[in-house]
């Protein structure tokens, strides 16, 4: 598994700066003399393959998705530490190394951020003005950039099930991994706060495109692998700040990739176990799963039925504890014994959230207020906390300009 954090870029006081000059500063900056000369191998790039079994031929493709250009050679940089940092549109962008273990991806991400700020710092010592990054995904006008995640998982699973199953995780996860956002809509049309800075940017079920028309489930089959293995490519995620919720997100993806790679070993009817989880308009749903402070909104499922996200996610942890169960067996306590000590903090982890998120589902804003345990786990109430205590003590509402002004900043 593996991270990509596009930075906002910024230089104050300039005025009308170009964000891709400074994002080329930026990137530039981050070369180290050992590694200047390194270029990127473009050569098993496939943008354009699509993972539903088609593609899509090259002079059809939008600008956007052809990101195997080869004048995108010369934006690139290999970083010490096995990453990639590189321009994308215009953002300064870190690729970090893979790994295995969620928690060490947490390290290269946090290693991402000490490598970009140097990078930002070193620039704006060679520009002569001041350039800043912010780890975020919106600006409030419009316009979003992304923090993607990557996974690899076995080829044999039909990727119509993959979809299936991390539709229904990719809505529902945002109520423990949301960074939380001032504003609703795309413009933030609407004043208000909500749960996720990416929902309101996600209009389709499934594509392959990552910057328009943005689909909850990214299509783009680039493995960068063997043909037993496919990556998951994710696009549905904030820009975390905090570790909780970052190694939660890739924590628990990961452990529904292994759901669906060894159900059936475990003897599970996964296609029937979903049902339960399947919703009938998952773009609606992502929308309102991020607007819905209450935590309580019923989302129509595709049987009829009804659900909320915190319900889905404590049925989705219990697909993974069943099919550990089968596969590892159960120790004395009857916990499955799990093979190794970060998959059993992922999975004590995705409790805790879940405790969490039911104890602010039954509590009223001055309650939350003061939920300090729960706040320094997950990441949108602890905005919120600042941003609602701010907004008390100045007596102004949601529409007041400073709130999101503040946003940028948080």
């Amino acid at each position: 598994m593996g991270t990509e954090t596009e930075y906002a870029v910024s230089a104050p006081g300039q005025g009308h700066y170009n964000p891709v000059q400074l994002s080329f500063d930026v990137v530039a900056a981050a070369a180290d003399e050992n590694t200047r000369h390194i270029r990127w191998d473009y050569r098993q790039e496939d943008p354009v393959n699509d993972a539903r079994g088609t593609r899509l031929e090259r002079a059809a493709a939008h600008p956007d998705l052809l990101t195997d250009a080869p004048q995108l050679n010369i934006t690139n940089v290999i970083a010490r530490n096995g990453g990639r940092v590189y321009v994308d549109h215009a953002h300064p962008e870190y690729s970090a190394p893979e790994t295995t273990d969620p928690f060490d991806a947490v390290l290269y991400d946090h290693a991402g951020n000490l490598i970009m700020r140097h990078a930002a710092e070193r620039a704006s010592e060679q520009t002569g003005h001041r350039i800043v990054l912010h780890r975020n995904n919106v600006d409030g006008k419009g316009a979003s950039w992304g923090t993607h995640e990557n996974y690899m998982m076995l080829r044999s699973v039909p990727f119509m099930r993959v979809a299936r199953l991390m539709t229904a995780h990719f809505v529902a996860r945002q109520i423990f991994t949301g960074s939380g956002r001032v504003g609703i809509g795309e413009k933030s049309e609407q004043a208000g706060f909500q749960l996720s800075q990416r929902a309101d940017y996600f209009h389709m079920k499934v594509g392959l495109q990552t910057t328009f028309d943005r689909p909850i489930i990214n299509t783009r089959d680039e493995s960068h692998s063997t043909d037993a293995y496919r990556r998951l490519h994710v696009i549905v995620g904030d820009a975390n700040r905090m570790d909780m919720p970052q190694a939660l997100k890739l924590g628990t993806t990961s452990m529904l990739l292994f759901l669906l790679e060894h159900a059936g070993e475990a003897g599970l009817d996964l296609d029937r176990m979903m049902e339960s989880v399947t919703l009938a308009d998952p773009v609606a749903a992502m929308h309102t799963v991020s607007h819905d402070l209450t935590l309580n909104a019923e989302l129509p499922l595709e049987n009829g039925g009804t659900t909320t996200a915190w319900q889905m996610e404590v049925t989705l942890r219990g697909l993974v504890y069943a099919a550990a169960a089968g596969i590892y067996g159960t120790d004395t306590t009857g916990e499955p014994a799990w093979p190794d000590r970060s998959t059993r903090n992922i999975m004590a982890m995705w409790g805790q959230a879940l405790a969490d998120i039911a104890a602010i589902r039954h509590a009223d804003d001055d309650a939350r207020l003061t939920m300090h345990g729960q706040a320094g786990r997950i990441e949108w109430l602890l905005k919120w906390q600042l941003m609602e205590k701010m907004r008390r003590k100045t007596g102004t509402d949601w529409a007041d300009r400073r709130r999101a002004a503040i946003d940028l900043k948080c």
